[in-house]
């Protein structure tokens, strides 16, 4: 049974250091996102299609791999085949090549519909890998760690704004302190009188 379970172990370890790109099942695709808190990329293409053919060779540049690699799951669906047709519809594609970006929950961030460079490709990626989008699950319900004391949910410090001094009762305020002793009235010589 140890062993059984260090093979596992073993497997989805090496799953989850390599990049990560499945074949027509977005909703696998989806869930293992919604675990390791990662973004989908999902490619729709068809075998007759001349651009399809360009996007492949876009998303093999080496820059972008880098980008899908670290933040991205990658996801190609081929509408010619009986899951593709069904989320052809699902996401009314009405033309290829067409990329649609998800976050890690699951929601729709955005969609391409043409042919577009390694660099677009990138920024347009990159854009769209912030904090955010990269909300993993976690068994408790939290999709973060619980905040810190003097911390908002992100994690930054929360400054207050500085108290305002007490009011008086009846609603006066506090009376005027004096002036430091150390303070030096100005010179007199320096002032000038307008009429």
């Amino acid at each position: 049974m140890k062993q059984f379970s260090l093979l596992i172990a073993c497997c989805l370890l090496t799953l989850t250091s390599q990049a990560l790109h499945i074949d027509n099942d977005l909703d696998r695709a989806q869930q293992i996102a919604r675990a390791e808190g990662k973004l989908v990329l999902v490619k729709f293409y068809a075998s007759w299609c001349g651009p399809c053919k360009t996007m492949t060779k876009t998303l093999q540049d080496r820059r972008l791999k880098k980008v899908t690699d670290a933040a991205y799951i990658t996801v190609s669906i081929d509408i010619e085949n009986f899951d593709g047709i069904g989320h052809a519809q699902k996401y009314s594609i009405g033309a290829l090549p067409t990329m649609l970006f998800f976050n890690s929950q699951g929601d729709l961030l955005g969609r391409t519909e043409r042919v577009i460079g390694a660099a677009t490709l990138s920024n347009l990626l990159s854009g769209y890998n912030i904090r955010r989008n990269r909300k993993a699950y976690k068994p408790n319900g939290y999709a973060h760690k619980p905040a810190k004391a003097g911390t908002d949910v992100a994690g930054m410090p929360i400054f207050e704004a500085p108290q305002k001094p007490q009011l008086k009762a009846k609603g006066i305020l506090p009376e005027a302190t004096a002036p430091p002793a150390d303070r030096k009235r100005p010179m007199k010589g320096l002032r000038r009188r307008i009429f």
